[in-house]
């Protein structure tokens, strides 16, 4: 759980649609408070749209338990004033019930059942959880009981009402045994250092019962018991639960190591048994305790058996018998001990063992079995000390023809003669002279009932038939008068059906008479002899088969029969014992299909309106204003029940509406009555805390005085003195603290001094102190008026054309570039591209010179990166080229003379060509220029021979080459024709140059 709210789970499915009403006010959606991660509400503070999610939360947490919490068997009703259990109605029940005796079908199937509710027990919760819860018992009792840490308004959630806490929830519901309060603590609440519930009690004495804790009315009676049976922890490991009475005040300690856990206390009246049980043994001891034994649940065999204290009105467990049973019968011995026998574990046969409790060692023992095996047998302790078993069931569900005898003085049995014909479920007498008789019972359990008797004799160890009853029937009862007669009544003469009718047996005279009719048919029900001669028979199961809370009582004088006070619990199969002064103990049995554990007193007294000293002396159980009242009152200022104290009539409970009157609650400074009611109003309001080591007192319901608590050690909180810190809460007084350093609040400020008041200064540095402003682009910081100022700041030009002007990071101070559009014009550094563009933060260059070959005499060029001009390798020499061979570049047409040598620069001229065919080589040059620039002057070399004239002397300037062309020229050739021919070659270098 944490917090409740913080440990427990968000629902992981849609919540379930419950069974939840609210008998009084509202239930809308509007305002709920919103549930945490675990699915629980966040406040105390319950709306009915929060109780229902919290209800869903338990069903998925805890589901085994929430289906015993919201689907328990009552349901509550509410009012302004509060929530009551519903007294009647049914439900729809899922009932799953083993057999109890051999034959007897299993059960499993939804029934309609009424809403049993606890006897001698009723209880009212409040509206709001701040407010008492009030119980009210038979007689002039009523007990407040106030919840410590409950708060704010109940709601009905399904058959449960639910109360938040601060630490939980509260979940209140009703069984046919007592009322119990299922808590859900959140995780850190069920620890060992610390009680996990508390609640004050008024109105009774709180005193220890082993772990669990009594409450006590002012004659020393106890009449309420409240135990913590069940805790269970989120984690399913088994958690120890205890009560402990302090002061007026129940603490619940729950050893669940600090987990989530869900425990049980339950508030019950004293009288109500420990374990649910029917088909079970009641015994009177001569202590005048009863001793209840073995018996079923609806699901398993009890080896428990429990003694019932009058004096004290409480319950405790004795110890166990061997063999769980039912079906079994059970006599005081005239030692005081009690012998047990017979009847049907569910196992494979009917029991033979016997065993003895001895009350003064609390034990049981096994003694001698019986010789035959008998399920429903019929037990008597006869005349002589000895003990009778007849007839039964043997395992095959056949009714048994034989009977024996048990001698404590020998710890044996001993057959007797056979019977005259086979019982069960027949009624067996002791009479006074020691013989026994067999009365009724049947052949079978489902056969037709016997109207015939029988009779044993000791002395002659055999059994005869005598004089029959009036009506056949079985499930009898019967009972020896002090006159000695034996009175039969009730009991079925068939398979089911109930008698009404009565009658008496006279052993002197072996005869029947009728002993008058019964207020209502039964059969299963118990029969008490009174003091006074007269009989009580109580329950019993109708002609219809349901469950009866009727009584009778015999009066033999009178040889008639009236109605006595009905039980609180109708049942069957139930066991009764007499306590004397008129009163007997009810215990246990069915009501309906359903076992219960509930003990009701019947105390046979006075009628309503006839004066009382206590509760014991009226047939009602409730004794008021010095009268017997027809129910608890409250014998306050608020109700009456006889005419001195206000009442209309003797008897009758009277309610009031309007007087003053004291609630006992010293905090409701106001206290009116309220339809018999003593209401507390204007309650007295504590102030706030005084201070923040103290939290919010409550109102003292003994004294009116608020409280004023002091807060946890540790709890942070303030000495008023700026100069200390982490001061704490000690026992509700803020002490300590360490002083505080004033340290500079920067690099331009030094350290400061605490002032008590206004805390530490803050003291500037000199303008012109060197700082760090944490920005990395500012490479001087200085301190300026106490700010840091940053100076210098890091410039970040572009890197190149193709990225823009750079930013600096202050965090690193490293520029970072921002790259130029795509398509930008930009310089590659390379005079060979025509176009250069920026792609992707780099200069690209495209569209390259193209240095294509200028003529057949020359390769293909190549671009120079730094000048953008192309070189063009010339030809080898001899490569053909149109109308001739390449020779040094040029195209020669075939015949002619090789040309001069280029000229070196200032040097002597070319030699001559060689002679050709046609013509004389050329002649030497003169001075050559640069190779492609121009070359000063020189002579012509000098021609080479050929059958030619020489060539003529003519000299070109800054040509780069000198001719000199002979004065006589080649006969056939004029001299204007080499001219010509010079001029056109002169032409085609200086092209070529270009």
């Amino acid at each position: 759980m944490q917090s409740i709210r913080p440990y427990r789970r968000a629902l992981a499915v849609p919540l379930l649609l419950l069974p939840f009403g609210v008998a009084w006010g509202g239930a809308g959606c509007g305002g709920e408070e919103p549930i945490d991660a675990s699915g629980r509400a966040g406040s105390a503070e319950f709306t009915p749209g929060v109780i229902l999610r919290e209800a869903a939360a338990l069903r998925e947490r805890f589901p085994a338990q929430a289906a015993r919490i919201l689907d328990a068997d009552a349901l509550f009703v509410g009012s302004e004033e509060g929530f009551s259990p519903a007294p009647s109605g049914a439900q729809k029940a899922r009932l799953i019930r083993s057999p109890a005796v051999p034959g007897e079908a299993p059960i499993e199937g939804t029934h309609a059942e009424p809403r049993p509710l606890p006897s001698g027990l009723s209880m009212h919760l409040p509206r709001r959880a701040e407010d008492p819860v009030r119980f009210v018992l038979s007689g002039d009792v009523s007990v407040h009981v106030r919840e410590i840490g409950a708060g704010g308004e109940g709601s009905i959630a399904a058959h449960a009402v639910a109360y938040g806490r601060a630490d939980g929830t509260s979940f209140w519901t009703v069984t046919a045994t007592g009322y119990e309060e299922w808590l859900w603590l959140e995780r850190g609440v069920a620890t060992t250092e610390r009680a996990a519930v508390a609640w004050t009690i008024e109105g009774a004495e709180v005193r220890q019962a082993g772990d669990a804790v009594n409450l006590v009315d002012g004659r020393g009676i106890t009449r309420i018991r409240v135990t913590a049976p069940e805790a269970f922890a989120a984690s399913g490991k088994p958690v120890a639960a205890r009560l402990v009475a302090r002061g007026e005040t129940i603490e619940l300690w729950v050893d669940a190591n600090g987990e989530e856990v869900l425990v049980d206390p339950v508030w019950t009246p004293a009288t109500a048994l420990n374990a649910i049980r029917a088909y079970h043994t009641t015994s009177l001891l001569p202590s005048g305790k009863v001793l209840v034994a073995s018996g079923h649940n609806g699901m398993n065999y009890l080896t428990s058996t429990e003694l019932y204290d009058p004096a004290a009105g409480t319950w405790t467990y004795a110890g166990p018998v061997t063999y769980g049973r039912s079906g079994h019968q059970s006599v005081v011995l005239p030692t005081g001990r009690v012998l047990l026998t017979g009847g049907w574990d569910g196992g494979s046969d009917c029991l033979k063992v016997t065993e003895i409790y001895t009350p003064t060692t609390n034990t049981w023992s096994n003694v001698a079995p019986l010789g035959v095996a008998r399920c429903i047998v019929s037990l008597a302790l006869m005349a002589n000390g000895k003990v009778m078993a007849s007839g039964g069931l043997n395992y095959s569900q056949v009714a048994l023809g034989s009977a024996e005898v048990y001698d404590p003085n020998t710890n044996t049995w001993s057959p007797t003669g056979p019977m005259t014909v086979p019982r069960v479920n027949h009624a067996l007498q002791a009479l006074p002279n020691g013989r026994v008789l067999a009365i009724g019972g049947a052949p079978t359990t489902s056969s037709s009932t016997y109207v015939s008797v029988e009779i044993y004799d000791p002395t002659t160890n055999a059994w005869t038939a005598v004089a029959p009853m009036d009506v056949a029937r079985a499930h009898h009862t019967s009972t020896l008068l002090p006159s000695g007669k034996v009175l039969v009544a009730g009991g079925t003469s068939t398979s089911n059906g109930a008698l009404a009718s009565a009658e008496l047996y006279d052993p002197a005279l072996d005869t029947w008479t009728s002993a008058g009719v019964m207020s209502n048919a039964r059969r299963l029900h118990t029969a008490t002899l009174l003091p006074g001669n007269q009989v009580l028979v109580v329950g019993g199961l109708l002609p219809d088969n349901t469950s009866s809370d009727t009584a009778d009582i015999y009066q033999v004088e009178a040889n008639t029969w009236t109605p006595a006070a009905s039980l609180v619990s109708s049942r069957h199969r139930h066991g009764a014992a007499p306590l004397g002064n008129g009163a007997v103990l009810v215990t246990g049995g069915q009501h309906n299909l359903v076992y219960i554990g509930t003990a009701e007193l019947f105390n046979g007294g006075k009628l309503l309106g006839a004066s009382c000293a206590a509760a014991l002396d009226c047939q009602s159980g409730y004794c008021v204003d010095g009268v017997c009242c027809d129910t608890a009152c409250n014998a306050g200022t608020c109700d009456a029940c006889s005419i001195a104290a206000g009442a209309a009539t003797n008897g009758t409970c009277a309610l009031f509406t309007g007087p003053l009157c004291n609630d006992g609650n010293a905090c409701s400074q106001k206290d009116v009555c309220q339809n018999g009611v003593c209401v507390g109003i204007d309650p007295v309001v504590c102030v706030p805390p005084s201070d923040v080591c103290h939290v919010q007192g409550t109102c003292n319901p003994q004294t009116g005085i608020c409280s004023n608590p002091i807060a946890s050690d540790g709890t942070p909180c303030s000495d008023q003195n700026a100069c200390t810190t982490g001061e704490a809460c000690q026992a509700g007084t803020c002490m300590g603290g360490s002083p505080v350093v004033c340290a500079p609040s920067d690099d331009c400020h030094e350290a400061g001094v605490c002032d008590p008041v206004a805390g530490c200064s803050n003291p500037a540095k000199p303008d012109g102190a060197s700082c760090n402003d944490d920005d990395a682009c500012s490479q001087t910081d200085v301190c300026l008026s106490g700010t840091c100022v940053g100076k210098n700041p890091v410039v970040c030009p572009p890197s190149d054309a193709c990225h823009e002007v750079n930013v600096c990071n202050p965090v690193t101070g490293q520029c970072s570039a921002k790259v130029m559009p795509e398509g930008v014009s930009c310089d590659d550094g390379n005079a060979c591209t025509q176009m250069d563009t920026c792609q992707a933060g780099a200069c690209h260059g495209s569209t390259p010179i193209t240095c294509a070959p200028p003529d057949d005499c020359h390769e293909p060029g190549a671009c120079n990166p730094a000048s953008g001009a192309c070189s063009y390798p010339a030809k080898p020499d001899g490569v053909s080229c149109p109308g001739g061979a390449c020779q040094g570049g040029e195209c020669k047409p075939d015949g002619a003379g090789g040309g001069g040598s280029v000229g070196g620069s200032e040097g002597a001229g070319g030699s001559g060509g060689a002679a050709g065919s046609g013509g004389g080589g050329g002649g030497a040059g003169g001075r050559g220029g640069a190779s492609e620039g121009s070359g000063s002057e020189g002579a012509g070399g000098s021609g080479g021979a050929g059958t030619g004239a020489g060539g003529s002397n003519v000299r070109v300037s800054g040509g780069g080459c000198s001719c000199t062309t002979s004065e006589t020229t080649e006969p056939g050739l004029p001299a204007a024709a080499a001219a010509v021919l010079l001029g056109f070659a002169l032409r085609r270098r200086r092209g070529r140059a270009r």
